[in-house]
Order: C-alpha cells, then structure tokens, then sequence
C-alpha cells in the first residue's frame, strides 16, 4: 500500500467510481495504490499539506478504513469495492481497530463499527477530544477537559468515574 501526492489534472483522470474520497473545495490530492489486483483509488481533500489521511487495515485484513478532513471511507480488500463513504460533522483525528471493532474519532464524535462494517454507535462527546486507547476490554477516551469516558463493544458510552 502507497500513498502518493498527486496534482489536480492526475486526479482527474482517475475513473469517478475509484475516487474514494472527494471534497467539493479540495486543496490536496493523492493516489492509494492498494497493488495487483485492487490497483489505485483517489482522494482529495481540503486541508493543509500538514493533514494528512488516516489510514487502518482491520484485523481480519478484510477492509481498509481511510479518514481525512471530514470524510470516512472503507474499501472492501477482497473485492475491491467501497462499502462505505460517509461525511462525518468534525475532522477525524484516529482511526482505532481491535480485535472485530473499529472506533473513529474525530473532533467530538465517535464512530464504533463492527466486524461486518455495521454501526454500532455515532456519540457526539461534551467536550474536545485528545485520543482513543484500549482500556481493558473498553475503548478509553480522553477530552482536552481531563475526562474520561468509556466506550463498550456493544457501543455505551459512559463517564470515567476517578478512583
């Protein structure tokens, strides 16, 4: 799998159904070559060069979940095919796989899906988000605040209560 910036015209060329990611005023541009036999795919995006996308292969090795700006997508790794394209309300910041789950977090969202690509939950969090770990048997999600909260595998959402 390589990432390579390309300009505007290059990805203008690139067949409409294999462009993964589009954003309608983007500024940046890039060619996921995924090899023999899934090839290239395109995206686009309006951040800086300073943003760049987010990029997990599940633990399965069955998709590949690709986040930038405000844009969520997943290709299909046997196929080839996208199964998922998403607009999410803020940025994406991390892209969280463990086990059968794969948790977005974005600027004050989280996004839980399971194994088969299904959404288990879509939270918006009280406050400005700093990371997403594993806690245990939970996800652990950390504020700029200084809170904490849990996310389970079936998609609660709870606050950390300090010991």
């Amino acid at each position: 799998m390589l990432l390579k910036s390309i300009s505007k015209s290059e990805f203008k060329q690139i067949d409409p159904a294999r462009q993964l990611i589009v954003h309608e005023y983007p500024r940046q541009f890039a060619m996921l070559d995924l090899g023999k036999p899934l090839g290239c795919y395109g995206l686009s995006w309006e951040s800086s060069s300073h943003i760049q996308p987010v990029i997990e292969r599940s633990t399965d090795q069955r998709t590949l979940w690709i986040g930038v700006d405000r844009r969520l997508a997943a290709i299909d790794l046997q196929q080839g095919n996208v199964c998922i394209s998403l607009s999410v309300i803020m940025p994406i910041f991390q892209i969280l796989i463990v086990e059968d789950l794969t948790a977005i977090l974005t600027e004050l969202e989280v996004l839980l899906f399971s194994a088969n690509r299904t959404l288990k939950c879509f939270d918006v969090l009280p406050d400005l988000t700093a990371n997403i770990s594993v806690y245990g048997s939970y996800f652990m999600i950390k504020l700029f605040d200084g809170s904490s909260f849990t996310l389970t595998r079936t998609g609660l959402i709870k606050p950390m209560v300090p010991a």
